[in-house]
């Protein structure tokens, strides 16, 4: 299978939003999550790169040309998660929106947060709140619930594909965000 760096891209955009105890509402166990959180960094580059590039090799192109593709494909990557949330606010109401006007809900349930955009897209997160530094994890598990959601066809069958055979049943991919004071 040949991928494009049009596919890749496409794909990246798919991947868009724990701790444990019993389930509350931003009132009870997910409060600390609510205020304003700036995005930060991920760790989605470091992971899917190596896997896409021995993908490549395996599907019998070249390593240097394999290379040349993951270099185009993910060197600005990083850059466009700005794009995606680079603020996300969760209110103490269990809404959520971003700084492109994205809105939609939220809420802890079984220690997952819990995240649906006004699509009805539903995102489900372990997440790590240590002080003022948040870290949403996706898991491959969840990241493929996530690409059968989409609506368009092509993309889902592109984007599971893409997901199911790059990533390990235990690969995660973690998004930063800092607390704005």
């Amino acid at each position: 299978m040949k991928v494009s760096t049009a596919s890749i891209a496409i794909i990246l955009a798919t991947a868009g939003v724990t701790g444990c105890g019993e389930d509350k509402g931003p009132t009870g166990l997910g409060a600390d999550l609510v205020g304003t959180w700036i995005f930060e960094g991920t760790d989605l580059v470091e992971v899917l790169a190596p896997r896409f590039l021995e993908h490549a090799v395996e599907q019998g192109m070249s390593r240097s040309e394999a290379e040349a593709i993951v270099d185009e494909a993910f060197a600005n990557a990083e850059e466009g998660f700005p794009s995606w949330h680079s603020t996300l606010r969760f209110d103490g109401d269990g809404t959520w929106k971003d700084d492109r006007g994205e809105r939609g809900s939220w809420r802890i349930e079984g220690g997952v947060l819990i995240s649906t955009d006004g699509h009805g897209l539903v995102e489900l997160w372990e997440h790590i709140l240590d002080g003022d530094d948040l870290t949403l994890i996706l898991t491959k598990e969840r990241l493929l619930s996530l690409s059968r959601q989409v609506d368009d066809s092509d993309a889902r069958k592109a984007a599971y594909a893409f997901y199911s055979g790059l990533l390990a049943d235990d690969d995660v991919l973690r998004f930063l965000y800092k607390r704005k004071p």
